[in-house]
């Protein structure tokens, strides 16, 4: 499958997509999230509304979800073996 990286899409967590998916960082740093929607309009829609500006992505409940986590895991200590 081929990937897109949109030039436009400026939330942190984006990463790439092909033409119905939308894919992003995760909840957590190892993890990836596959957007699917039912067709090429709504993940248009979508795309335009979070990922595009600014005061769109820090919206988005992907990345509220995930700067959360992401604040948590910096807040944790090490774990020293």
């Amino acid at each position: 499958m081929k990937y897109y990286v949109s030039k436009a899409a400026v939330c942190p967590f984006y990463t790439n997509e092909d033409r119905r998916e939308l894919h992003c960082k995760g909840i957590r740093r190892a993890l990836s999230l596959h957007l699917v929607f039912s067709d090429k309009k709504q993940m248009s829609d979508f795309k335009g509304r979070y990922c595009c500006h600014i005061h769109g992505y820090v919206n988005c409940p992907i990345y509220v979800a995930s700067v959360k986590d992401y604040e948590k895991e910096d807040e944790t200590p090490c774990k020293q073996s």
